[in-house]
């Protein structure tokens, strides 16, 4: 995927995740978005950048 392509799909997955949501990714996968932010010692699993405290269900 193109990187442009690939930072509007984020960005798209963003805004409807809750703000303790979760992205799994594939564990060599890596992205350079700070929508984003890689979760220490856990390839793959990316967490939603800081913002409202809205809770996932």
């Amino acid at each position: 995927m193109l990187p442009e392509a690939r930072l509007k799909t984020l960005e798209h997955l963003h805004g409807p995740l809750a703000d303790d949501g979760c992205l799994f990714l594939g564990a060599d996968e890596k992205i350079d978005s700070k929508a984003f932010r890689q979760v220490a010692g856990r390839d793959g699993l990316f967490v939603k950048g800081s913002g409202r405290n809205q809770r996932a269900a």
